[in-house]
């Protein structure tokens, strides 16, 4: 006598819904949930800030050849020896370089963060948009104009960002 095993009856699917900005409907078990296109103000802050990115490189790269062509480190201490204004000039590119790709860095990651809508990255932003302000009314009280410049429109594009 042979019995067979009926499999059991699948139950139906129900869709789950997610509220929120990235989730969509799971449909069935295991199925990955539908990609659902972000608010509109979250794509403009999210472009901003990749925008803040880019401007951000061109201020590293307008910053390093300006001290790398410049003899106002020269003019500054005449007495310096050729070795010391290149060290100077090496030092102050470096940490110009290295703050800027942090920078970069945290534009490119708050942009993502933002765009997959995780909320703490907004708030996160605000922060840095308040810190950024007081770097720009110091960048203000002095320095050469470009980097006045520079600070007035990455200070704009962020607080742009934040707005939106």
């Amino acid at each position: 006598m042979s019995t067979s095993k009926q499999p059991a009856a699948r139950p139906k699917a129900q869709s789950v819904a997610k509220a929120g900005p990235g989730a969509g409907a799971k449909t069935g078990a295991g199925a990955e949930p539908a990609y659902v296109e972000p608010p509109p103000s979250i794509v403009v802050a999210a472009k901003l800030m990749y925008a803040g990115a880019a401007l951000t490189a061109l201020e590293v790269i307008v910053y390093t050849v300006y001290v790398a062509t410049t003899h106002t480190i020269a003019a500054a201490a005449p007495h310096a020896t050729a070795a010391q204004v290149h060290a100077t000039k090496t030092t102050l590119i470096s940490a110009n370089a290295f703050a800027g790709l942090i920078e970069i860095g945290l534009w490119i990651f708050l942009a993502r963060a933002n765009r997959a809508g995780l909320a703490w990255a907004r708030k996160v932003a605000s922060v840095l948009v308040a810190f950024n302000t007081i770097l720009l009314v110091t960048a203000l009280a002095g320095g050469a104009v470009t980097r006045q410049a520079f600070t007035a429109v990455t200070w704009l594009i962020g607080a742009a960002a934040v707005y939106f």
